[in-house]
C-alpha cells in the first residue's frame, strides 16, 4: 500500500502572524491608553526599565496566546511565562506589593493550563479580563505616573469591558452562553464609552462591537481562528478609544 505524506495545515506563516497580532492588540491598548491625555502625570522611565517592562507585556501576551492556540502545544507557553516572570521580579525587586501584583497574571495563565481547573470558561474570562483591563495598566500606571488618579481609574472599567467583550468568544464555546455573554459586555461597553464623549470614534467602535457580536453568534469559528481574528477586532476597538480619549 502507497504511504503519502500528511500535510501540515498550519503554516509557521499563519503561527507567526496570529502571535504577532495577538500580542499587538494586548500591548497597544495596555501602552497606548496608559500614555493617553487623561492621565494626570507622567514619569521619566530609563531605558532599560521601559524594556523590561516591554518584555514582561509581550511575554505576557505571547504567554496566554501559547495557552491558547490550537497550532502550536500550549507547553510553550511555560517559557513566555518563565520571562515574565522573571522580568517582574527584576522590575520589582524594590516592592513586594507591585512584584506580588505582577505575577498574578502570569499565575492565572499558567494555571490555566490545566484543565482540571476549569479555567477556560466563563469564570476564566472574567478573571483573565480583570487580569488585563485592570492589574495590567495599573502595574504599567505605576511605572509611568507613580500611580493610580482618578482619571487614570475610571479608565480601567473601559479596558477590562474591552477585554471581557471580545475574548468572549476565546473562553466560552459556541452556544446561548457564549451569545448571552457578548450581548451583555457589549451593551456595557458601549454605554461606558458613550460616558467618554460622544464622538465619530466612539460611533463607529459602537458599530464595530455590534458587528462583531452578530458576527460571533451567527457564525462558527475554528479555535485556530479565534483568538487572530478576535485580537485584530478588539486592536481596533482599543484604537479608537485611544483616539476617542485623545479627542
Amino acid at each position: 500500500m502507497e504511504t503519502r505524506k500528511v500535510q501540515k495545515t498550519n503554516s509557521p506563516a499563519f503561527f507567526l502572524f496570529s502571535i504577532t497580532i495577538t500580542a499587538a492588540a494586548f500591548n497597544c491598548i495596555w501602552w497606548l491608553i496608559t500614555s493617553s491625555n487623561d492621565t494626570d502625570k507622567k514619569m521619566l522611565l530609563d531605558d532599560s526599565t521601559n524594556l523590561l517592562l516591554l518584555l514582561y507585556t509581550l511575554s505576557l501576551a505571547a504567554g496566554f496566546f501559547l495557552t491558547f492556540n490550537k497550532l502550536i502545544t500550549h507547553y510553550w507557553s511555560l517559557l513566555a511565562i518563565m520571562v515574565s516572570v522573571l522580568t517582574s521580579i527584576s522590575l520589582s525587586r524594590a516592592d513586594w506589593k507591585i512584584a506580588l501584583l505582577m505575577l498574578l497574571f502570569p499565575v492565572l495563565i499558567f494555571i490555566t493550563n490545566f484543565a482540571v481547573l476549569g479555567l477556560k470558561s466563563f469564570f476564566g474570562l472574567i478573571a483573565s479580563a480583570f487580569m488585563s483591563g485592570a492589574v495590567m495598566p495599573s502595574i504599567l500606571f505605576y511605572f509611568k505616573n507613580g500611580g493610580l488618579t482618578q482619571n487614570s481609574s475610571t479608565l480601567l472599567i473601559t479596558i477590562t469591558l474591552i477585554f471581557a467583550f471580545f475574548l468572549a468568544p476565546i473562553f466560552i464555546a459556541s452556544g446561548p452562553l457564549e451569545t448571552s455573554t457578548g450581548l451583555i459586555f457589549g451593551l456595557a461597553l458601549i454605554i461606558n464609552l458613550s460616558m467618554k464623549g460622544m464622538t465619530h470614534f466612539f460611533w463607529i467602535n459602537a458599530l464595530l462591537i455590534l458587528l462583531t457580536w452578530i458576527f460571533l453568534a451567527k457564525l462558527t469559528l475554528r479555535q485556530k481562528y479565534r483568538l487572530p481574528i478576535y485580537s485584530m477586532m478588539m486592536l481596533i476597538s482599543g484604537l479608537l478609544f485611544f483616539y476617542q480619549i485623545q479627542a
